[in-house]
């Protein structure tokens, strides 16, 4: 069988890749992470499937780890092999909701129909186990396990019997062993005594029977004498009959008890709720009360803001136009000081001169002084006025100011925006009084009506035990009340009364009833023993057929054992007879791998290798790393030979030289190049292999996945 091309559709890393194998060495070159190993694990999952782990296997799932994150839906691939000189496609759908796999002749186009059970046999014998054990090598995990033994024990005896494929010497064992395993679990030794203890059982039963039989024929006797003795003495009491109803209607009257206490209980709840809804109201009302008030000074301090604003207005307004007549007066002087200069002028020009004209204009000029200073004085007064106006404004405002802050200091905040949101409070605490009273109104509603129906009980629970002594006639009845202490004195009462009924009762019919039950007891065992004599033959039946069968079962495992011990016997013949083959055919690889170092290579029944050396075979753990590798290597190889046919398999070496020199490596890939005729995939994270390869101009398919 030769894998001609890979499709990982989508696999781990791979989207739409596609690998074309060849015959011979394909050697896959690529660097850590890769996708070496990728393609490794996807060429046998297209064998055999890749299954979900589960528990703590799950953490090392070869399924999840390449399952495809992004679509885990298409986590899918092909694979073409070519066997027998035809050619088929193997298809499968990874994913665990919509697993698949189907194979088509690709000549045909036809789809073949094999079960996962018949896929071994599709791939010329290669089982998963083989797989792991020989074609598919691994860095580090050379070493065979438990199950190529199994596989090469089966071979080896197939080929003692002319290569016939039919026998599987360790199924036939575990066949062997579970037989043995159910007929000793059979127990017939014990079942054999178990049926004879009840057998003596049976006749001791028998003997039973008729010592039962003289009793019941015996209290028959003394039934019809009590019969004819209390015909006469009728115990139906209509009187107390009645007074019996009665005390057993006490329970009902208990749990009216119990709901009258719950209901009492419930009430106080009520009231206490209903109180805290009342204290509830009563601050809401005060609130109120304080609402208003706060209400009435927020307007308050609205008027003031208002009031202060305009005084505000009016004191910018006196301030510009007292600097008006202070600049005015101001001017009124200057403009006053010309016609007095020129008053005192004209008089000196005139006394010097004496003429007529400077004489008026010293007059004009003192009349013009003269009215400016009335204006002076004029606008002195208007000054003065303003300045009074402007005091009485700053203490109108400095009162506002007083009052404003008076204000808040009665309601105990510093702002007027803390006033407000207090008035708010209180404003929504008023708002929900309605809803507040509504809620008082239904707890007034649920207490009359709880309050009610406790009454109705209390006239119940009355009535009933006032009904003792005014129906029954009882005295020496305890007081009733509602209480716990009454209602357990009562309970203790009625406990006594119905005693004394019972006790009554029993006097009377207590002989009766004695004989009745000792005769239904009787009948009873009698019933139970019906089947006893049915019982007796079957068991003497039956001790007859196990004493046979323990006698067969004795023999066959007689057989069994000796069938066991010739077969494990036989296996070693076989091994010693017929694994010489296997013996030669690795130490033939083995000296062609190791350039003839170790030719003489022995393998046990239990896949344990010894090679020689000096005349003395050494066990492969003393040797070194490097040389452990090459004889398993071999052996691999030898058995893919034996199991499967020369060359009939690809190899699959994943960086399985990695502890090899370059010696060995050499050594190895010149025995793969020059020996082997099939399918060699090799995968390398180096890149000696191919310069050693080059060296040797070997023909060989390089596949690069750098590139």
């Amino acid at each position: 069988m030769e894998i001609k091309e890979l499709r990982l559709n989508h696999f781990g890393k791979f989207h739409n890749k596609a690998i074309t194998l060849k015959s011979g060495i394909n050697l896959i070159y690529g660097e850590n992470e890769a996708g070496k190993s990728t393609i490794h694990t996807f060429i046998k999952g297209m064998l055999f499937g890749i299954e979900k782990q589960r528990g703590r296997a799950s953490k090392d799932d070869i399924y999840l780890k390449y399952q495809p994150w992004d679509m885990p839906g298409a986590y899918s691939g092909s694979m073409d092999i070519e066997k027998s000189d035809k050619a088929y496609r193997i298809i499968r759908n990874f994913d665990k909701n919509t697993k698949s796999y189907t194979i088509i002749d690709i000549t045909t186009g036809r789809e073949i129909n094999i079960k996962p059970e018949e896929l071994p046999e599709f791939y010329g014998g290669l089982t998963e186990s083989g797989y792991r054990n020989t074609i598919s090598i691994e860095q580090l995990r050379a070493k065979t396990d438990q199950e190529l033994e199994d596989e090469v024990r089966n071979y080896l005896a197939n080929l003692s019997m002319s290569k016939s494929n039919e026998v599987d010497v360790t199924r036939a064992q575990s066949l062997l062993q579970d037989r043995r395993k159910e007929l000793e679990s059979l127990q017939l030794d014990n079942k054999i005594h178990s049926i004879k203890e009840e057998l003596e059982e049976c006749l001791e039963k028998e003997d039973r029977i008729e010592e039962l039989t003289l009793q019941i024929k015996e209290l028959e006797s003394q039934e019809k004498l009590l019969e004819h003795e209390y015909r006469s003495a009728s115990f139906s009491n209509e009187a107390t009959l009645a007074y019996e109803e009665f005390l057993n209607h006490f329970p009902v009257m208990k749990e009216k008890y119990y709901n009258y206490r719950q209901d009492w209980n419930l009430i106080q709840t009520l009231k206490e709720k209903q109180n805290k809804q009342k204290e509830e109201e009563r601050k809401i009302l005060d609130n109120e009360k304080w609402k208003d008030y706060i209400s009435d000074h927020l307007e308050e301090l609205e008027d003031i803001n208002n009031r202060i604003s305009q005084y505000e207005q009016k004191k910018s307004i006196y301030m510009e136009n007292y600097r008006g007549k202070v600049t005015k007066g101001i001017s009124n002087l200057l403009i006053g000081l010309i016609p007095a200069t020129l008053c005192i002028f004209s008089i000196l020009f005139w006394i010097n001169h004496k003429y007529p004209f400077l004489l008026a204009l010293a007059v004009l000029g003192g009349l013009g002084f003269i009215g400016s200073l009335f204006m002076v004085k004029h606008s002195k007064e208007m000054q003065n006025s303003m300045e009074e106006e402007y005091k009485i404004l700053e203490d109108t405002l400095k009162q506002l100011k007083t009052r404003k802050q008076s204000i808040l200091n009665s309601n105990h905040v510093v702002s007027e925006v803390e006033l407000k949101s207090r008035h708010d409070y209180y404003l929504k605490s008023v708002m929900s009084l309605g809803h507040l009273k509504k809620q008082i109104e239904d707890y007034e509603e649920q207490i009359t009506g709880i309050s009610e129906r406790i009454q109705i009980i209390e006239e119940e629970l009355r009535k009933y035990f006032q009904t003792f002594a005014d129906v029954f006639h009882k005295e020496k009845l305890p007081a009733f009340e509602i209480s716990d202490s009454s209602l357990s004195l009562w309970e203790k009462y009625i406990s006594n009364e119905k005693q004394v009924i019972a006790d009554l009762k029993d006097h009377r019919t207590k002989r009766y009833e004695e004989i009745r039950l000792k005769k239904e007891k009787i009948g009873w065992e009698l019933k139970g023993l019906e089947d006893n004599e049915e019982r007796l033959l079957q068991q003497t039946k039956e001790l007859e057929e196990l004493e046979k069968q323990a006698k067969d079962n004795e023999v066959e495992l007689s057989a069994i054992k000796l069938a066991i011990e010739t077969i494990e016997r036989l296996s070693v013949d076989i091994h010693d007879s017929f694994g010489w083959k296997l013996n030669q055919l690795i130490s033939d690889l083995a000296g062609a791998i190791t350039d003839g170092k170790y030719s003489n290579v022995k393998v046990d029944e239990k896949m344990n290798i010894k090679v020689d050396q000096q005349d003395n075979y050494i066990l492969l753990d003393k040797l070194s790393a490097g040389t452990i590798g090459q004889l398993y290597l071999a052996l691999r190889l030898a058995i893919s030979d034996l199991v499967y046919g020369k060359d009939n398999m690809p190899i699959l070496l994943d960086d399985c030289f990695a502890l090899y020199d370059d010696n060995r490596t050499k050594a190895a890939l010149r025995f793969l190049t020059q020996n082997k005729k099939g399918q060699i995939i090799i995968f390398t994270c180096h890149k000696r292999e191919k310069e050693f390869l080059d060296g040797m101009q070997a023909d060989y398919n390089y596949i690069n996945l750098n590139s």
